[in-house]
């Protein structure tokens, strides 16, 4: 498994996995190396024991099998830890059972300093692994978060712009039913004050007329040609 995919997606297995390379032999000395706190962390310690697990992976793979070493060393203190002694007395005996086997104490001293190589250069990998999900991930989120911001920011002032607009509309709307009201008005007046004005000159017509036919029926009749007076 790769560092980038620890954190980006984890699963039950990966964090219940034993460490590559591991043996479910505890009594040899050339066994997994573990640490004095040398069981994984819990579960719930979170991404934690997923990377104990992957960085002892690596110790595990890089071990030196052709002499006894630190993880040589450090699973035979793991063995020794339910024996009742102190820890240098547990410290020397651990070297003890190493030196049977061959181990040189100047020897394994300097396989620390190799071993800490070793966690170095996972950490650079690690680092590397960071950059690469900060580039694909982190990067690409804050570009689609600052789009959709970007995005919101001009709808915003696009509504803004429409609700000016419609407002300056309402207001345009409103004046001119005023002013239509207001020409409605004075057109039924105009058309009210014609009809009076039509009515009063046709009944002074009619009623002109009315009157010179009967105050001159004497001249209409004398006008009337005589075959119609017959």
């Amino acid at each position: 498994m790769k560092f980038k995919d620890l954190w980006i997606k984890q699963s039950s297995e990966d964090q219940s996995s034993e460490p590559e390379g591991s043996s479910p032999d505890s009594s040899s000395p050339t066994g997994p190396a573990q640490s004095d706190a040398r069981q994984s962390p819990p579960a719930s310690e979170g991404d934690t024991s997923v990377f104990v697990q992957q960085l002892e992976g690596a110790l595990e793979k890089a071990n030196l099998p052709s002499q006894q070493d630190y993880l040589d060393f450090s699973k035979s203190l793991k063995n020794m830890e339910s024996l009742p002694m102190d820890e240098a007395t547990r410290y020397k005996a651990a070297y003890a059972t190493l030196q049977s086997f061959g181990c040189d104490l100047r020897q394994l001293i300097e396989s620390f300093d190799y071993y800490q190589g070793i966690l170095d250069g996972e950490k650079d990998k690690f680092d590397e692994a960071l950059r690469s999900t900060v580039n694909d991930t982190v990067v690409q989120k804050e570009r689609e978060i600052k789009r959709l911001t970007d995005e919101n920011s001009d709808h915003a002032a696009e509504i803004q712009k429409l609700t000016a607009t419609m407002n300056l509309n309402q207001q345009g709307i409103a004046k001119g039913q005023a002013e239509l009201a207001d020409i409605n008005a004075r057109l039924d007046r105009r058309k009210a004050g014609f009809l009076a004005a039509y009515n009063i000159l046709k009944q002074r017509l009619q009623g002109d007329k009315g009157k010179l036919q009967t105050y001159l029926s004497n001249e209409l009749a004398a006008q009337q040609p005589k075959s119609s007076r017959k």
